[in-house]
């Protein structure tokens, strides 16, 4: 995934667009396997007022492209892939989330293209906002299993037996707790703090260490939940073992303890420029203090009175200009 430099006006924003999200209307039905699913229109229609809510733009721009590696000395070109990027753009901040989705088309004709984007569109937005879409298997229009609206002959059905009934599936070992547990990391607070680490690139040893030490593990209980999953050594953990790790350290994660780990990978806000016209007329406003004696505290005081905040240096130059005057013109004579 890219993401822009900075994200820490995205992730809420996004953060608060799947707060509303809930599983997309099966709208469509695959008909080689008769199962109904939610279709492109169904997801739109569920994330398009949320999305533009939260002031985040979605573009899927779609191209063909074919692959090269190279192997030894040459350059080997693949197959035809349909590529569609999925951008959520903040349109306020300017800062991005883009994932981009290959499908190889059954045939390089306008049919075959044309499946395949849609299939990569629905996708690939799905997946960019952890969105439902029932247990399909459309792809197979896009991948050459068959044709769409030409369902294969189906077996001979036997003969109907007395329904048995219904199993409640078993959560995985390691599904992060839900929503409605009190105290416990929402799946908000565990997006922000993935994001933040991929946007710190950290390592899978960085991410899990980081998770132990937010979860307050010895050395001893470290070793142990390492050892659980095969884990000789942190320098040596794979990708697969950390996000088993992840999950499971997840799903004990409490809400407090989530938010604390949140605020130490948060990136710092870049402080803001200060225009030339700012900084002569603090050059004027050094002046005036300088001469009328007053205190540091007597013109935050003012600052606060005046214009709200303590933050002077950051007001606009002719802010800026207007405190000086108030301070030469009332605390001159006090202080003279």
């Amino acid at each position: 995934m890219r993401m822009s430099e900075m994200v820490d006006v995205i992730l809420p924003a996004l953060a608060a667009v799947q707060s509303q999200m809930v599983i997309a209307a099966f709208d469509s039905t695959n008909p080689h396997f008769d199962k109904p699913y939610a279709g492109y229109a169904s997801i739109r229609k569920l994330v398009d007022a949320p999305l533009a809510e939260a002031g985040i733009i979605l573009l899927q721009p779609c191209h063909v492209r074919r692959p090269t590696h190279t192997s030894g000395p040459e350059t080997l070109i693949g197959d035809p892939e349909v590529v569609v990027e999925t951008w959520l753009l903040h349109g306020a901040s300017g800062q991005y989330l883009m994932e981009e989705l290959a499908i190889p088309p059954d045939r390089m004709n306008a049919h075959g293209i044309g499946s395949a984007r849609s299939y990569a569109m629905r996708y690939a937005l799905a997946s960019m906002l952890a969105i439902s879409t029932g247990d399909d298997d459309d792809g197979n229009a896009a991948s050459g299993m068959g044709k769409r609206g030409e369902p294969e002959p189906a077996a001979p059905k036997a003969a109907p037996k007395k329904a048995a009934a219904p199993k409640k599936a078993a959560a995985p070992k390691d599904a992060p707790k839900d929503d409605g547990k009190p105290g416990m990391a929402t799946p908000k607070q565990v997006a922000l703090i993935k994001a933040y680490m991929a946007q710190a690139n950290y390592s899978n040893a960085q991410k899990v260490a980081s998770l132990m030490a937010a979860m307050g593990y010895t050395d001893a209980q470290k070793q142990k939940g390492l050892a659980t999953y095969g884990v000789d050594s942190l320098e040596l953990i794979s990708e697969e073992q950390t996000d088993k790790i992840r999950a499971a350290i997840f799903s004990k994660l409490s809400s407090e303890k989530a938010s604390a780990l949140i605020d130490n990978l948060k990136p710092a806000e870049k402080p803001a420029e200060v225009s030339e016209e700012a900084k002569a007329a603090l050059e004027i406003l050094g002046e005036v203090v300088a001469r009328t004696m007053v205190s540091d505290e007597t013109v935050l005081s003012l600052s606060v009175a005046h214009f709200r905040t303590r933050e002077y240096k950051g007001l606009p130059a002719a802010d800026i200009i207007k405190l000086a005057e108030h301070i030469e013109k009332h605390m001159g004579a006090t202080n003279a």
